[in-house]
């Protein structure tokens, strides 16, 4: 079975955000440390420049008009796939369950890869709950 981790690259080094595995998946309303209720909707952060270099995205929190050099990441494909997904209209839940389906891998390895992602960024004011 492939494993894809949702990398975060953050002050130029990449960090993988895998929490613990998730025990199951569907029994429960959050992921084992995790506060982020699946049926949550987050849009990004209308102080967030995003931009698309190659296969990449850049993600920049813009403060009273400057940058904030401290909270640049830079996704790699699966960020991006769900970072495309953030849009204020899906839920947690559905993020999830594309990316177990569009990388074939089962819904608990999906749920903690997203989760991590989704709570990193949050926790950089890079998106917002809807």
């Amino acid at each position: 079975m492939q494993h894809i981790h949702a990398v975060v690259k953050n002050n130029f080094f990449y960090k993988n955000t895998i929490l613990n595995k998730c025990p199951t998946y569907g029994n429960f309303n959050t992921f084992v440390n995790s506060m982020i209720k699946l049926e949550t909707v987050f849009s990004h952060s209308s102080s967030t420049v995003a931009k698309e270099m190659g296969d990449e995205y850049v993600l920049v929190s813009v403060v009273n008009n400057i940058a904030d050099m401290n909270s640049v990441f830079i996704l790699n494909e699966t960020g991006v796939f769900i970072w495309e997904l953030i849009d204020g209209k899906r839920n947690v839940e559905k993020i999830i369950s594309a990316m177990a389906e569009k990388y074939n891998i089962d819904a608990s390895i999906a749920g903690n890869d997203t989760i991590a992602f989704i709570e990193k960024i949050e926790e950089h004011l890079i998106i917002r709950e809807s």
